[in-house]
């Protein structure tokens, strides 16, 4: 079952990536108003399971805020000079 559970999170992750690329594609071309999810999903090759992950566009992109922000505090808290502080 742990494999089964393993490849279910792969998928899950793979799946929020490419969302999270398609919304910052979409964005590089015109504004965050004329984004819908199907031109998300359009692009991402992703159908029928937006809504499985995501409330709405909103959603998709507060989470992948978060993310980058986690991303870019760990990035700070793991360089050398901040480490040679504690």
């Amino acid at each position: 079952m742990k494999i089964l559970e393993r490849q279910e999170d792969l998928r899950v992750r793979r799946t929020h990536k490419f969302l999270w690329e398609a919304l910052m594609a979409e964005l590089s071309e015109r504004a965050f108003e004329e984004i819908t999810v199907k031109d998300i999903c359009e692009r991402a090759m992703v159908h029928r399971t937006f809504y499985k992950h995501y409330e709405d566009k909103y959603a998709l992109l507060e989470q992948g805020m978060r993310q980058k922000a986690c991303e870019q505090k760990a990035m700070v808290l793991l360089h050398p000079a901040v480490q040679g502080l504690a």
